[in-house]
């Protein structure tokens, strides 16, 4: 059998405590409270605050009820539920500084954000599509340019007039043109 290892906390004659998080023998995480020295201007979290909070630990709960299989369900369930409570709890006795958050304007300007995500997508795409035929019409432009330099460069593929020099029998000078 190996040698048990000596604890701080044995030597003051109890046994040692759990770190916060352990198991116990039931299973259950058990949480250590701390203290805090808490602001005397400090008040009680809001009443809509609590429901906010709780609210969202609802809907976490049944998203991740929906995944869970069969067998465990209930123990999952008890397990969420316990949490839930801890936390009601918790925000029943939880002192906060007096600052006022608005959980509302930050749902709004999610939804306003996700609004002109959604306009600035379609604008994307359709400045896409402009660009697309544009570099189509770049590309003709440019294959059409080509061909005409190399008009004078292939004799067998036009008419033998076309290939005269018009310059002398027009008397016309394009040198001076440019």
């Amino acid at each position: 059998m190996p040698a048990r290892q000596s604890n701080p906390k044995d030597k003051k004659g109890g046994r040692a405590k759990n770190p916060p998080g352990a198991r116990t023998a039931a299973g259950r995480t058990r949480l250590r409270s701390r203290s805090t020295v808490v602001n005397p201007s400090w008040k009680p979290v809001a009443k809509h605050t609590k429901n906010y909070a709780l609210n969202t630990f609802d809907s976490g709960i049944r998203l991740l009820m929906n995944k869970v299989p069969e067998g465990v369900y209930e123990e999952v369930h008890d397990a969420l539920s316990d949490a839930r409570n801890q936390v009601a709890v918790s925000l029943e006795t939880l002192r906060v500084p007096p600052n006022k958050q608005d959980y509302d304007h930050l749902s709004t300007t999610l939804v306003n954000l996700k609004q002109t995500k959604a306009q600035l997508s379609q604008r994307y795409k359709s400045l896409s599509k402009a660009l697309d035929k544009q570099e189509k019409e770049l590309q003709k432009m440019e294959d059409e340019k080509i061909s005409l330099q190399d008009f004078g460069k292939l004799p067998g593929k036009h008419h033998p007039l076309l290939l005269e020099p018009l310059e002398n029998d027009l008397h016309l000078n394009f040198s001076t043109v440019k």
